[in-house]
């Protein structure tokens, strides 16, 4: 970036990832507990995110919640070996089909203002 041009190109390879609940209670679809916020206290509460925002938001998930017995079963899952070993075999092919591209790898360009 020149000092003279005010101006420059950065690389840019980010993810966000926001977390909310669907209203200030948290229990709006809860199958076990029953929410105790009114329609106009739920308005309020999504209202406090703007839509400028919400638009830059690719992917909207609802996630039930999970009891916490559930969390802390007996089940021992995987173990870190094998985790590292899935990501490195899932890795390998992404690799190669990036490479493929006609820039592989390329990031994406943006705009830099200084002040």
């Amino acid at each position: 970036m020149g000092e003279d041009s005010g101006t420059g190109t950065q690389a840019l390879c980010s993810s966000r990832v926001c977390y909310m609940h669907a209203c200030p209670c948290g229990y709006f679809s809860d199958p076990t507990r029953e929410c105790r916020c009114t329609g106009a206290i739920i308005q309020r509460y999504l209202s406090k995110v703007s839509g400028p925002l919400l638009d830059r938001i690719d992917m909207h998930i609802e996630v039930p919640s999970v009891p916490y017995k559930e969390l802390r079963g007996k089940d021992t899952g995987v173990s870190s070996a094998e985790m590292r070993d899935r990501v490195e075999g899932a890795r390998h092919p992404t690799t190669a089909r990036f490479l493929q591209l006609p820039h592989p790898l390329a990031p994406v360009a943006q705009t830099v203002r200084s002040r």
